[in-house]
Order: structure tokens, then sequence, then C-alpha cells
């Protein structure tokens, strides 16, 4: 039987961890060649451009490398570790 406390702390860590799924594919496609322009997947630059562009704004490029995606996924699990902790301390 499933229990119902731990709902919400589930799902706000499943849609965090799905988000994640995102940005990654989002980095990974700029290395496989696969067009996010393409009207089938312009939803994934249109949901990772808000945090990515603001965290670019303060993280410079290094060279070729350009580190903000990877920053972005670190905001974004440290969100989900406090929101998860949070949401399970409340609804236990």
């Amino acid at each position: 039987m499933i229990s119902i406390e731990g709902l919400p702390a589930r799902a706000v860590y499943t849609a965090f961890t799905l988000y994640m799924m995102v940005i990654l594919f989002r980095w990974a496609a700029a290395y496989l060649q696969i067009d996010l322009y393409n009207p089938r997947l312009r939803w994934v630059k249109t949901t990772t451009d808000p945090l990515v562009n603001l965290v670019k704004r303060y993280v410079p490029a290094l060279g070729p490398f350009d580190f903000s995606v990877f920053v972005a996924l670190l905001i974004v699990y440290v969100l989900r570790q406090v929101t998860v902790g949070v949401l399970g301390r409340l609804f236990v």
C-alpha cells in the first residue's frame, strides 16, 4: 500500500528530476547534432532557456567550454534536495 504522507515530496522530487533530465538532453543535443529548433523539440529550449540563460549571465564560458548547463543542473539539484527535505518534514 502506498502511503499518502510522502506523496507531495515524491511528486516534487520527480518533477525536479525530470527537469534535470531535460537540461541534460539540451546539453547532449549539441554534441549529438539534434536540432532543438525542430517543432517537435522546441519545448526543450523553451523549458530550459530561462534558467540556463540566467546562469550564463553570471558564469562566463571558459574558452570553448560552457559550464552554465552544469551550474544550472547543480542549482536544480540543490533546490530539489532542499524542497524535498522541507516537504518531507511537513507531511510526515
